[in-house]
């Protein structure tokens, strides 16, 4: 009797073809990358909601064309979703998966970030030819100032190297022999299953960009139905350090090209933990701070107004 049950219940479910199709349309950015890091999510979403058609809009972004010049010298904000943004509030895209350390501290109007999915690692790592120690004269490459600042604290005798392209460009300077290092987000090696010889490096030593190793998902505030949607791919606790991080930086009214650094972590008793530090121009360390509470505003607040109170 139960298996005659079992098989009668089955045989009432829908059919692939019986099932209602949601067409999603999915925009981001073009590079490797984005397309690994985003297509990744979308297959743990269809997995568990079946019902869900992708369709992928790739868009190139003002921060992917300018390839002569740092992104520091163009200006503005969001170089790298300014145009996804706007296919997003034009209707031609449903949502926008963002790497989290791209998005601005203020979205536009209309706009809303509706899920977080689980961090992955938010270290810095150190790619090498060879075994480095901090006496040793090298050359490293990097775009990041925040990466730069705190590299000749551990290198004294490093020259840091301007570097801009994708991952696999900037590996190839160093297997080629152009520089002695290059340093890279752990997260987006393993999303892009590149193995490699190098060591993460530890907080106390390179504290990471704000919300490095996240992704965001942005869609326009009145889609309810798409939040509801992506809840099962969404990590309520990566979305609280992620709150507490984005308040220090809009605190300081910084950006993604500010030397300034945030990383918090989420204890077991739901108590948050934040550090935080920024540079000025010339690379000077204006203050590190440590704050502790539960609210993940006033957290990133008290952080960034300590900094800025910093002499």
């Amino acid at each position: 009797m139960h298996g005659s049950r079992s098989s009668a219940a089955w045989s009432n479910r829908p059919t692939a073809t019986e099932m209602t199709v949601m067409k999603l349309r999915i925009g981001s950015r073009r590079s490797a990358l984005a397309r690994a890091q985003a297509q990744a999510l979308i297959e743990t979403l269809v997995r568990l909601r079946p019902d869900v058609q992708p369709e992928w809009v790739w868009i190139t972004t003002t921060g992917d064309r300018v390839r002569d010049r740092p992104l520091d010298a163009v200006g503005g904000k969001g170089l790298f979703l300014k145009e996804i943004e706007q296919a997003l509030l034009a209707d031609q895209i449903d949502v926008a998966i963002h790497s989290g350390k791209d998005i601005p501290a203020q979205l536009p109007d209309g706009l809303e970030l509706i899920a977080t999915p689980r961090r992955a690692s938010p270290y810095d790592v150190l790619l090498s030819r060879n075994p480095v120690e901090a006496s040793q004269k090298l050359t490293v490459g990097t775009g990041s100032r925040r990466r730069g600042f705190q590299l000749t604290q551990l290198f004294p005798r490093a020259r840091i190297e301007p570097l801009r392209g994708n991952v696999d460009t900037r590996i190839g300077h160093v297997r080629e022999g152009r520089l002695d290092a290059v340093v890279l987000a752990e997260a987006g090696l393993q999303r892009l299953g590149i193995e490699w010889d190098g060591a993460a490096l530890r907080l106390e030593t390179m504290l990471p960009a704000v919300a490095q190793g996240t992704l965001a998902v942005e869609a326009r505030a009145s889609r309810e139905d798409l939040r509801e949607l992506f809840r099962v791919v969404h990590d309520p606790e990566t979305e609280r350090t992620f709150r507490a991080e984005r308040a220090t930086l809009a605190a300081i009214d910084g950006d993604c090209f500010t030397p300034f650094a945030a990383f918090a972590q989420q204890f077991d008793d739901g108590r948050l933990v934040l550090d935080a530090a920024l540079w000025d121009d010339g690379g000077q360390l204006r203050g590190r701070v440590r704050v502790e509470g539960n609210d993940p505003e006033a957290l990133g607040a008290t952080a960034g107004g300590r900094l800025l109170r910093q002499p």
